[in-house]
């Protein structure tokens, strides 16, 4: 599992492990200019880090008891609060907004069967 490490004013924090380093993102703490380093490699700011942004500004799932309101891993599983087996959980997804941070556009999807369409239903010329 990697390790990451993240200085902040001449402090080194560390090892924390990737789902907090993208909980620190979210927060705030880390931003685009932030030095991070994964295990052993060189320190980078945190926006050279390919992807880490971009996964960090991806959406969330919670998923909790519909009994008893505990929150859960998702389904199936058993609740650790009152014990019993959930086929189905409420869910609570996030979204993540990380400021500095811009996520560049999805492309978009080609209309290749819009097209190819368009050309069996236009009569041929001869």
């Amino acid at each position: 599992m990697s390790e990451w490490f993240i200085r902040q004013e001449d402090v080194e924090i560390g090892p924390v492990d990737g789902r907090s380093l993208l909980d620190m993102i979210r927060g705030g703490s880390v931003t685009t200019d932030t030095l991070v380093r994964k295990n052993d490699s060189a320190w980078f700011q945190a926006g050279a880090v390919g992807g880490l942004f971009e996964a960090a500004a991806e959406s969330t799932t919670e998923y909790f008891c519909p009994d008893c309101s505990s929150k859960v891993v998702k389904p199936p599983c058993i609740c650790p609060h009152c014990g019993i087996q959930l086929s189905y959980a409420r869910a609570k997804v996030s979204e993540h907004k990380i400021q500095g941070f811009q996520p560049k556009p999805k492309p978009k999807r080609s209309n290749s069967v819009q097209k190819w369409l368009q050309r069996v239903q236009t009569p041929r010329q001869k």
